[in-house]
């Protein structure tokens, strides 16, 4: 189940990152309908109270009275991967390659579409993708993050975790990866235990129907901390690309 305030946190990163870096890259492409322009910013609120759905359909018709804004296309991209329509973000995504070079914001929608697919490989080279050209990138960071634990590699999460706390600029950030490295050291101790106590099966009593098994997950997607933030964060300071994981 996705966290919608974890999403909404992240999503005020990325339209930082738009407002910061998207105007340039839509200069090329002037918006002249002030309907879309109202679509867009609808959609945009919609986005940031978690009704992906409901933006979803807002931002289709704000791409559709102008195809040429870009913005209102990577909000729709945000909405759609939140709201579990993958493919539909990927069409999205191939029509704002088409319109010029792709920014770190693009790379990160792109990766968090991959991820959501379960394409984590490439999901994690759209992240390096996107902290290449944008070191700053919180969001980018968490999505890495967020992968190694999916992973279950809890040393290359903790280890992500220390260095974005060491480079946050303020407290928001710092407890937001407080809370996430949290979150693996508790995923990895409940994997622990589950190695540790494996769970004992009972036979199943024999019946003449047939019988529909579900797979039992002991292990459920983690919960990333629940953090809202309203207001969009200031990008935070000038860092070095973060590495994959510790060396040993």
């Amino acid at each position: 189940m996705k966290n919608t305030a974890v999403a909404t946190f992240v999503f005020a990163l990325i339209a930082v990152n738009i407002a910061c870096g998207g105007s340039s890259a839509q200069a090329a492409f002037p918006v002249e309908s002030s309907s879309a322009n109202l679509l867009t910013r609808k959609g945009y609120d919609l986005v940031q109270s978690g009704s992906y759905e409901a933006a979803s359909v807002v931002l289709k018709n704000a791409v559709r009275a102008n195809p040429n804004d870009l913005n209102a296309r990577r909000y729709l991209i945000y909405a759609l991967t939140q709201n579990g329509n993958c493919l539909d973000a990927s069409a999205q995504l191939k029509s704002l390659a088409k319109a010029g070079s792709l920014t770190a914001v693009d790379y990160y929608l792109s990766g968090n579409n991959d991820k959501q697919q379960g394409n984590t490989d490439n999901a994690l080279k759209q992240y390096r993708a996107a902290l290449t050209l944008d070191p700053d990138m919180v969001a980018a960071k968490a999505g890495i993050i967020e992968l190694f634990i999916l992973a279950s590699d809890f040393q290359g999460a903790t280890f992500l975790c220390k260095d974005c706390l060491a480079h946050a600029r303020n407290d928001a950030e710092r407890k937001y990866f407080s809370q996430l490295m949290l979150s693996a050291q508790e995923r990895e101790k409940a994997e622990s235990v589950s190695v540790q106590a494996p769970e004992v099966v009972a036979p199943a009593p024999v019946s003449t129907t047939l019988q529909t098994v579900k797979p039992s997950a002991v292990l459920q997607r983690p919960q990333f901390p629940s953090i809202l933030q309203a207001v969009p964060l200031p990008p935070p300071t000038k860092i070095t690309p973060i590495a994959t994981r510790a060396k040993a």
